[in-house]
């Protein structure tokens, strides 16, 4: 569950968790609160440290780099929360009972492949208005439309955590304007890139991986990498759920 760094273009690589490595940097508070009301906050021990998304009242999913190396006693899952830093009543949080890594997950490989797990709650979650299953894209082409990105991540290179979920508004980049950035870091298969083309504020960073990326109301993907330092210079690149979908079903018959 540690943070995984490789070079690439002249650059140091960091996967987007906390102890593993990302948040949504220059982020803006989500308001009203509870508007992406799949987010989750992966926690271990009582600690953020990823992003997460509600699959549905028993399963969630995030970034495998976030699990890796841990027990699943050790994690919990927080739905409904907007500020971490206080009790809200509305926030519900429950245990994780097991976790299965996507198997040709590779923390050594070109651009992390097929990094994605799944997460068996050890009790369900109350679905409700402000904690929802998520909608996921399952192959839609939103090259060039505008995303939203969320988190509880930094909000710069080495900066501060903040206490409220933070939102980043980007563009989706089609393949090959990622790969102009990432040349053969990124895969079509299995990465799904976003950046901020405006004034180049918004991106990733330590402690949004895990997280979602969406179009409206539909999550296209889960945090993954972005460019040391969380320059936003550089697109984020998150794991593409579309290529995904099938795994994600039938590792869940199998987790019972």
């Amino acid at each position: 569950m540690f943070s995984v760094v490789v070079i690439a273009l002249g650059l140091a690589l960091h996967v987007a968790g906390e102890t593993p490595e990302e948040r949504v940097v220059n982020g803006v508070v989500v308001d009203p609160p509870n508007s992406f009301p799949w987010q989750l906050s992966l926690q271990y021990g009582t600690s953020h440290i990823c992003g997460a998304v509600v699959y549905n009242s028993n399963y969630a999913i995030t970034a495998a780099h976030c699990v890796d190396g841990g027990a699943a006693s050790n994690y919990r899952v927080a739905c409904g929360g907007h500020d971490l830093y206080v009790n809200e009543a509305d926030r519900q949080t429950v245990g994780v009972a097991s976790i299965v890594m996507h198997p040709s997950y590779n923390p050594n490989g070109n651009g992390f492949p097929n990094d994605i797990a799944v997460l068996r709650l050890s009790s369900p979650l109350t679905l409700n208005a402000k904690c929802q299953a998520a909608k996921l894209d399952t192959g839609t082409n939103f090259n060039n439309q505008a995303a939203v990105i969320t988190g509880w991540g930094r909000l710069s290179g080495g900066g501060s955590m903040p206490r409220e979920l933070k939102r980043g508004d980007v563009e989706v980049l089609s393949h090959n304007t990622c790969r102009g950035y990432w040349g053969s870091v990124v895969n079509s298969l299995y990465h799904i890139c976003v950046k901020d083309l405006g004034d180049m504020i918004f991106g990733a960073c330590n402690g949004d991986s895990g997280g979602p990326a969406q179009v409206g109301d539909t999550v296209i993907g889960l945090a993954s990498f972005v460019a040391s330092g969380c320059l936003t210079q550089y697109p984020s690149a998150y794991v593409r759920i579309s290529s995904y979908i099938s795994w994600i079903q039938s590792t869940i018959a199998s987790m019972g």
